[in-house]
């Protein structure tokens, strides 16, 4: 429930939480006192937000999913300093 008091262990050692940083809907703003936000939930905050919503709703985030996974090519990137500059 939302009156409930969480551990530190709980909130922050949980390895079946959901890594924000992981997700599509996590977001990084522009905001320095609220650095972290979830366009799911529509929220930014201090720390993760997977932390916000389980101490607001009582329940672990059920918004995560997976950023999708791009496969970056560094060939052309790297070519200047691969072969020489050239």
């Amino acid at each position: 429930s939302a009156n409930t008091t969480y551990t530190h262990d709980h909130l922050f050692m949980n390895p079946e939480r959901p890594d924000c940083f992981q997700c599509r809907h996590f977001y990084i703003t522009w905001n320095p006192n609220f650095p972290r936000g979830c366009h799911a939930y529509g929220i930014q905050s201090q720390q993760v937000p997977s932390i916000e919503v389980l101490q607001a709703d009582g329940r672990e985030c059920m918004q995560f999913q997976p950023k999708p996974r791009t496969i970056k090519s560094h060939s052309s990137h790297y070519k200047g300093v691969q072969d020489g500059g050239q």
